[in-house]
């Protein structure tokens, strides 16, 4: 189980959400709304199987959350 912790901007968290719940791999989706800084935005994590983190590390990418927030595994 790898362990994912998100900063998302405010108008990509619902997208972010729901890509994550809609995944096979994933539990313990928490999202926490104005709680990053820096970026700032929301932080959400989750728990993704190791075997279902590549689909979802490359759904967060095309997402643009590497680009506008962070990605942590």
């Amino acid at each position: 189980m790898l362990s994912l912790r998100l900063s998302v901007p405010g108008e990509l968290t619902d997208d972010v959400v729901a890509l994550l719940s809609t995944a096979d791999y994933v539990t313990g989706l928490t999202v926490l709304r104005g709680a990053s800084l820096i970026p700032p935005g929301d932080v959400v994590s989750a728990d993704v199987a190791r075997e279902g983190a590549n689909p979802v590390i490359d759904g967060l990418r095309s997402l643009g959350v590497h680009r506008h927030g962070t990605i942590r595994v």
